[in-house]
């Protein structure tokens, strides 16, 4: 999986509201998003790395690693792309 970097501050601008909707406190745009991206986002706040992401999404969903790498990628790009998290590619 490509090293990513995904500065805390930046997530901790996120509130939760249940397992369906993320609000941007510095946007004020309220999203809504499936179970499976509630629980990376909250993974991501709570400091685990991309390599933890990866093996987390296996174990909780049963799907293999090169599943798991491409739909976290596509996530955190998704994310990227809606100004919901900030996205730099490690130095």
């Amino acid at each position: 999986m490509e090293n990513k970097v995904i500065k805390k501050h930046n997530l901790q601008k996120l509130r939760f509201y249940g397992d369906e909707f993320v609000f941007n406190t510095v946007s004020g745009m309220c999203y809504r998003i499936t179970s499976t991206a509630g629980f990376i986002l909250r993974s991501l706040v709570a400091g685990k790395k991309n390599e933890q992401l990866v093996d987390l999404i296996q174990a909780r969903y049963g799907i293999d690693q090169t599943t798991a790498v491409r739909d976290i990628e596509l996530l955190l790009n998704n994310l990227a792309e809606l100004g919901i998290i900030d996205k730099h590619c490690s130095p």
